[in-house]
């Protein structure tokens, strides 16, 4: 028995001009199961000067449901698409790439070539 990939059908892809943008600072839950997975994306929330607070506040901004095979293939194409932009983020904020790359090696994954030759 012979097994074979199927060719992938061409892609068209539609942005409609009412498509919300919702700006985002971290993710604050992930929720991973079959066959759909859940993402919390947070923010920071502010607090008056008069408040005083032991710690930082997220408020939720969305929620993203995915099943969990595409959530798994968007993580591999965002670490694929960091490794072959690093040259470019490294130029442009040295200080944000090695927090990058200290997230990326704490999930064991390296950027290949993520630094530059300085010999």
């Amino acid at each position: 028995m012979t097994t074979s990939k199927a060719t992938p059908r061409p892609l068209s892809l539609v942005i409609p001009q009412d498509v919300p943008t919702i700006y985002v600072e971290g993710i604050a839950q992930m929720l991973l199961g079959f066959p759909n997975s859940r993402v919390h994306f947070y923010d920071v929330m502010t607090t008056p000067p008069q408040e005083h607070h032991d710690h930082e506040k997220h408020r939720v901004r969305c929620e993203l449901v995915m099943p969990t095979a595409a959530l798994v293939e968007m993580c591999r194409s965002i670490l694929g698409h960091i490794a072959t932009a690093s040259p470019n983020l490294q130029m442009t904020s040295t200080e944000w790439m090695q927090r990058v790359q200290e997230i990326l090696d704490q999930a064991g994954h390296p950027i290949a070539a993520a630094s530059p030759n300085t010999d």
